[in-house]
């Protein structure tokens, strides 16, 4: 799926559940202190997205980890959070494959089902966040409970 699809989709799922959210179009950027100071607002009130691998004795695991956009993914907290005995950051191409969107792009949802969803607790203190939505000349302002009604996270204290 490319940005263009994730995008839509994006604003599909919004649109299906009735949330209020304002398209911002910018300047393509992909690093979110890069995106933020385009969008024009505080760094800490972005949402980054990161796609994480879980490794322990099967299969690899993959979540979309959001935390504030001034704060880094702890990913030993990840690992502990699901039980697993290593986490990294997921491959380029597994991240843009998972997040249906190019890296600095990813947005705050998961698509895929095999794409666990845990956002960082300290995020859920900001009215609203703000976010690249699959594209990176596109973003979205969303109220923070709006989006945690449609994207229903796991809610943990993943970042540092």
């Amino acid at each position: 799926m490319t940005g263009q699809d994730g995008y839509h989709a994006i604003l599909h799922l919004l649109d299906a559940h009735g949330t209020a959210y304002r398209v911002m179009e910018h300047e393509p950027a992909g690093p979110t202190a890069e995106a933020s100071a385009q969008r024009g607002h505080d760094l800490t009130d972005a949402a980054k997205c990161l796609i994480v691998e879980l490794k322990g004795e099967t299969e690899p695991k993959y979540v979309l980890a959001v935390v504030e956009g001034h704060r880094r993914v702890h990913l030993k907290s990840v690992r502990r959070l699901f039980g697993c005995s290593d986490a990294s950051l997921a491959p380029a191409e597994v991240a843009e494959r998972f997040g249906r969107a190019k890296i600095g792009s990813i947005p705050p949802f998961a698509f895929e089902g095999a794409l666990e969803l845990v956002v960082d607790v300290r995020l859920l203190d900001h009215p609203t966040i703000y976010f690249n939505a699959a594209r990176l000349d596109r973003s979205l302002e969303l109220d923070v409970r709006s989006y945690l009604q449609v994207a229903m996270p796991r809610i943990a204290r993943i970042a540092r």
